[in-house]
C-alpha cells in the first residue's frame, strides 16, 4: 500500500492506495476505529487530534475498551475530545502547534499546559507519536496476521505545514519513529491539497489552468496558516506545474477563532458578574469550537453553550449563552479576514496577539493582511519567473477546516482584489475543494503514486534555502562587523540531493564545545550553494547546533580543516556533516532543542562521535546478537563498546545510546529469539 497521513492540529485523516490491484488504482479513505462514546468503539473518517490522560478515579477502564494492547490508559480521538472538554486539565490538544514552538523544550513533558502535578504529562513529540501509534494499531487491526500488510511495512507519506522549520520536521520524523514508523516521507500540506485537486482533474486540468497562470493555495487549519504559490510553465516542450513560493510560519488558525469567540461570550458574562476559572475558560473555548463548526457547517443558525459550575456550586454556578451565526461571522470576518490596502499594510504593524495555553500565537490576527504581505514579498519572484507584471493570483484553492464557509472564501477573494486594486470580480477563480477535511490525506497518497511514476507531478523540492553562519576574519573585502553565512541548500533543491562545497575550506574546533548558527529563508531568491551572503532580516535563525566534535584518542583541543556537506533527504529533512580534510573522519551535526546551554568539557548529551566509530559499535551489537554468535560474547559486550568509544558505560552520551537502542529494537522484532538472548537483550537495553 501507499498510505497518506494528514496529521492535523484538530483532525487527522488517512488515505490509502492498494498497489496489488490491477488497472486504475483508487485512492480511498481509511475509516479509523476509535472510542466515540463510553464503552463504544466506532469507525470515523477522521481521528480528532486530542489525547486524554485519565486520572485514578475519573473514568473506569471498562468505559474505555481498546481492542489492542496499549502501554498506558491514555486514549485519543472523538471521545478524548468530547470527554476532555469537560475535564480540560487532562486534555492534550494542539500538539502540532507545540511542535513548532521554539521557546520550549518540545521533548519535555509539558502537556497539558498548565495542568497540576497530579497529571502525568507528556511531551508534544509523545503526543504526536500517540496519534500515529493509534493510526498504526487501527490499520494493523484490520490486517489480521498478515505482517507484510502492517502499516510500518508500507510506503508512508506524512504531511506537515509548509511553514514547518527543519526542527519541527525532524521532530515529526522522531515521533513517527517512536510510533514504530521508521520510513516516512514528509510532504507539505498545501502541496498535498493541490495534488488532491489533480486527482479529480488528472485528465482535464489543462481546461481549467492555462500556462503562466498563478495559483494560490490558501490553507487555514486548526492551528496554522499556510500560503503556497504554484504556476504552470512550459518545460522541455510540455507544461509542468511548479511551486515557486511558500509562506513563513504562522501559528494562526481555527484555535485563534475559538479563543476570540470565547472572549466575546466572556465579555457578555462579565456584565452578569460571572468569572471563569482556568479550567472553565478552557471548557468554554472547546464549546465555542464545537458551536462554530456546527454553525459554519450549516447545521444550525445558533448554538447554546452551557458551562457547568464547580464544586458546591455545580448547579447554581452553571452559566449559558447563545452563539448566533451573525456573531460568528462578524467575529471571523472583521477579526481575522479584514479588508486591507497594500499602501498602508506593507510595513508590519505589531498588535497584541492572543497568547493562550502557552502558545505564542501570531501578533497580527488578520489572515488577509498576512496574505497580502506574502504576495507582496514574492512579487519579484513571480515577475521574474512568469515574465509578466504581477497583479495577484489568477486562481485560488482553499483548504483547511477554517475555510469551509463560502462567506469566508468570498471575503478572501475580495481582500485580494482590493489589495491589488483589481476590478474584475471573476478574479481569482476558485479551484473547487469539496472536502477540505480529507483533501490533504488524499493528496498525500496521490503524491506516493507520483513518486513511483504515476500521475501529474508538481515540481517542488526544498521550500526554503538553508545557510550556515561562518567567521570570515582575514577576508579583506568583508568588514569585521558584518557577519556572513554560506548557502548550503538553495530553494527548490530536489529531495535526495547531496551537496559538497569542495571549493570552500573551513576549520573547526575539535574536542571542545562549539556552536554552529543555522539560518533559513523562504523568500530570498538567486542564492546558490556555496554563495556567501550577509546575515540580515531576510534570514530566519534556527536553533543552534551545539556539540563537541571528538577527534583523536588523546582528546587534545585542536583545529582541523574540514569540508561542509549537506543533504536534502528523500524524507524531506535537512542533514549536515563535517568531513575532515586530513583523515577519514566524518561527523553528523544535529539541532540543539533544549535552548542555549553551556557545554561542559566532559562528555555531554551533545557529544558527536565520528561515523566509523558509531558504525563499529553498531556492527558489534549486530554480531553479538546474531544467530551464529556465542551467547557468552554478550558478557563482555558492554566492556568492548566502552573500549571502542573510550568512555565508561556511565559516560555514554544519549545520542550514542539512541543509536544503540535502534539496533537493539530491530533485533527484538525477530520471531526466533531465545529466552537467554531475550534476557540479555532486556538487561542491555535497560
Amino acid at each position: 500500500y501507499i498510505i497518506g497521513i494528514d496529521l492535523g492540529t484538530t483532525n487527522s485523516a488517512i488515505s490509502y492506495v492498494n498497489l496489488q490491484t490491477e488497472g486504475e488504482r483508487q485512492i480511498r479513505i481509511f475509516r479509523i476505529p476509535q472510542l466515540t462514546e463510553t464503552g463504544e468503539f466506532s469507525r470515523l473518517p477522521v481521528l480528532p487530534s486530542f489525547l486524554y490522560i485519565p486520572g485514578t478515579y475519573d473514568i473506569s477502564k471498562e468505559a474505555i475498551p481498546i481492542p489492542w494492547k496499549t502501554e498506558d490508559d491514555n486514549f485519543v480521538g472523538a471521545y478524548a475530545r468530547d470527554y476532555g472538554s469537560k475535564v480540560p486539565a487532562r486534555l492534550v490538544s494542539s500538539a502540532k502547534s507545540w511542535l513548532c514552538h521554539s521557546n520550549v523544550d518540545r521533548t519535555a513533558r509539558i502537556l497539558p499546559w498548565g495542568s497540576g502535578d497530579e497529571v502525568f504529562k507528556i511531551s508534544p513529540v509523545q503526543a504526536t507519536a500517540a496519534y500515529l501509534k493509534h493510526i498504526k494499531n487501527a490499520w494493523n487491526s484490520t490486517k489480521g496476521d498478515e505482517a507484510d500488510l502492517y502499516l510500518e511495512n508500507q510506503t508512508l507519506i506524512v504531511t506537515v505545514p509548509a511553514s514547518f522549520d527543519e526542527v519541527a520536521r525532524d521532530l515529526t520524523v522522531e515521533a513517527a519513529s517512536m510510533a514504530g514508523l521508521s520510513n516516512v516521507t514528509l510532504l507539505e500540506e498545501p502541496l498535498a491539497a493541490f495534488y488532491n485537486w489533480l486527482i479529480r482533474h488528472e485528465h482535464h486540468w489543462s481546461e481549467l489552468v492555462r500556462p503562466d497562470e498563478l495559483i494560490l493555495v490558501c490553507d487555514v487549519g486548526g492551528g496554522t496558516t499556510d500560503f503556497t504559490l504554484i504556476t504552470l510553465r512550459e518545460a522541455d516542450g510540455s507544461p509542468r506545474f511548479e511551486r515557486i513560493a511558500v509562506g513563513d510560519h504562522l501559528i494562526l488558525g481555527g484555535d485563534n477563532i475559538d479563543l476570540a469567540l470565547a472572549r466575546r461570550i466572556e465579555a457578555g458574562l462579565s456584565k452578569k458578574k460571572f468569572s471563569l476559572s482556568g479550567d472553565r475558560w478552557k471548557t468554554l473555548c472547546h464549546e465555542c469550537r464545537h458551536a462554530k463548526e456546527i454553525i459554519l457547517n450549516g447545521e444550525a443558525e445558533s448554538k447554546r453553550i452551557t458551562i457547568m459550575g464547580e464544586g458546591g456550586k455545580l448547579i447554581s454556578g452553571t452559566i449559558s449563552a447563545n452563539l448566533k451565526r451573525e456573531e460568528v461571522e462578524e467575529t471571523i470576518l472583521e477579526g481575522f479576514f479584514p479588508l486591507a490596502d497594500a499602501e498602508t499594510e506593507n510595513e508590519k504593524t505589531l498588535k497584541k496577539g492572543i497568547t493562550e495555553f502557552g502558545l505564542p500565537y501570531e501578533q497580527e490576527p488578520g489572515i488577509t493582511r498576512h496574505l497580502g504581505r506574502f504576495l507582496e514579498r514574492h512579487k519579484a519572484d513571480v515577475e521574474n519567473i512568469l515574465n509578466k507584471k504581477f497583479h495577484g493570483p489568477d486562481l485560488i484553492l482553499f483548504n483547511g477546516g477554517s475555510l469551509k464557509s463560502q462567506v469566508i472564501q468570498e471575503r478572501i477573494r475580495t481582500a485580494i482584489r482590493r489589495w491589488f486594486k483589481e476590478e474584475n470580480t471573476d478574479i481569482p477563480r476558485i479551484l473547487e475543494n469539496p472536502d477540505p477535511d480529507l483533501s490533504v490525506a488524499l493528496g498525500a497518497s496521490y503524491y506516493g503514486l507520483v513518486k513511483i511514476g504515476h500521475g501529474v507531478r508538481v515540481g517542488s523540492g526544498s521550500a526554503r534555502a538553508f545557510y550556515l553562519g561562518v567567521q570570515t576574519s582575514g577576508v579583506p573585502e568583508i568588514p569585521e562587523d558584518s557577519p556572513r553565512a554560506i548557502c548550503l541548500v538553495e530553494r527548490g533543491l530536489d529531495e535526495g540531493s547531496h551537496i559538497e562545497l569542495e571549493d570552500k575550506k573551513f576549520e573547526v574546533l575539535a574536542n571542545q564545545p562549539v556552536s554552529f548558527d543555522i539560518y533559513s529563508s523562504s523568500f530570498r531568491s538567486g542564492d546558490r550553494c556555496g554563495d556567501l551572503v550577509k546575515i540580515d532580516d531576510s534570514l530566519t535563525s534556527l536553533p543552534r547546533i551545539q556539540t563537541v566534535i571528538q577527534y583523536g584518542k588523546k582528546g587534545v583541543r585542536t583545529t582541523i580543516p574540514v569540508q561542509i556537506e549537506a543533504a536534502y533527504t528523500e524524507m524531506g529533512t535537512l542533514a549536515l556533516w563535517c568531513r575532515s580534510c586530513v583523515s577519514n573522519h566524518r561527523w553528523q551535526l544535529q539541532f540543539q532543542l533544549r535552548g542555549d546551554i553551556a557545554l561542559p568539557d566532559a562528555v555531554s548529551d551533545e557529544e558527536v562521535f565520528e561515523e566509523s566509530v558509531v558504525e563499529e559499535v553498531r556492527s558489534k551489537i549486530r554480531t553479538s546478537f546474531s544467530e551464529e554468535a556465542d551467547i557468552r560474547q554478550l558478557d563482555s559486550l558492554v566492556k568492548e563498546i566502552a573500549e571502542i568509544i573510550e568512555r565508561p558505560r556511565e559516560k555514554w552520551p544519549l545520542g550514542l545510546i539512541r543509536t544503540l537502542s535502534d539496533e537493539l529494537l530491530e533485533f527484538i522484532k525477530a520471531s526466533n529469539v531465545t529466552n537467554k538472548l531475550e534476557s540479555r537483550w532486556l538487561n542491555l537495553t535497560g
